[in-house]
């Protein structure tokens, strides 16, 4: 697996992907949804979200880390 910095590229394979967004449990962190994706600069800015590319078979091939 392959973690990502932000504004960083990687490879990933040819084959079909989902993209799973989620949420690590981060003591006093505050409640956010997924759409906080969507807004500019707010990932990086929430404790404990994540994005990772999935394999149909599970295996994570990259993951970025808020």
């Amino acid at each position: 697996m392959t973690h990502l910095p932000k504004g960083a590229n990687t490879p990933v394979p040819t084959v079909t992907l989902r993209v799973a967004a989620g949420r690590l449990q981060v003591p006093g962190g505050p409640t956010e949804e997924v759409a906080a994706f969507c807004d500019d600069g707010v990932f990086g800015q929430v404790p404990g979200l994540y994005a990772q590319a999935v394999t149909a078979d599970g295996t994570v091939v990259a993951r970025l880390d808020g």
